[in-house]
């Protein structure tokens, strides 16, 4: 249904379909954040099931997507516990390696990381720091894509209304 509204274009003296073409939320929406509401995704919930739940209908994951950004829904969106290590061992080798590889240093009271180069040239504070091993780094940035925002669904009338317009050409 989503690739339905998209606008057609002349490719190779064909007509296609513009995958490449994008929506964004009106500005007004995206700066009044009583608009949105916080979720949390669960484990293995995909943008339809949150769809289906919150919008009565799995067809507006796309409005789930769109109100978050994510663009590449693979790779921008919650893996589940199976799929985060599967990913993890196709990166780093394996589990055990994530585990023990530095990524990089974090200091203990301020929002402050240092490469491991910076680390090792230091001559002092090096009590100030904290190794961040690859696999809590790669595991905290999958759980930061759990907490999304939802359009509260009295505008989703409007999301829609603006996606046929940009999808139809204006």
């Amino acid at each position: 249904m989503y690739f339905t509204r998209f606008p057609k274009i002349s490719y190779n003296q064909q007509s296609v379909t513009n995958v490449l073409a994008r929506v964004k939320l009106q500005d007004a929406l995206k700066s009044n954040i009583t608009v949105f509401l916080p979720y949390t995704v669960a484990e293995g919930e995909r943008p339809s099931d949150i769809a289906a739940f919150y919008y009565d209908d799995p067809f507006y994951d796309w409005l789930v997507l769109l109100s978050n950004e994510v663009i590449d829904p693979y790779f921008e969106w919650p893996l589940t516990t199976f799929e985060f290590n599967e990913f993890i061992k196709k990166k780093y080798g394996s589990l055990a390696t994530a585990q023990s590889q530095i990524k990089h240093y974090k200091h203990n009271s301020k929002e402050l990381t240092i490469t491991n180069d910076t680390y090792t040239l230091m001559s002092s504070g090096h009590g100030n720091y904290s190794a961040v091993y690859a696999y809590d780094y790669e595991n905290e940035l999958n759980e930061n894509r759990r907490v999304v925002q939802l359009l509260d669904k009295s505008y989703k009338d409007v999301a829609l209304r603006d996606l046929k317009r940009v999808l139809n050409g204006g």
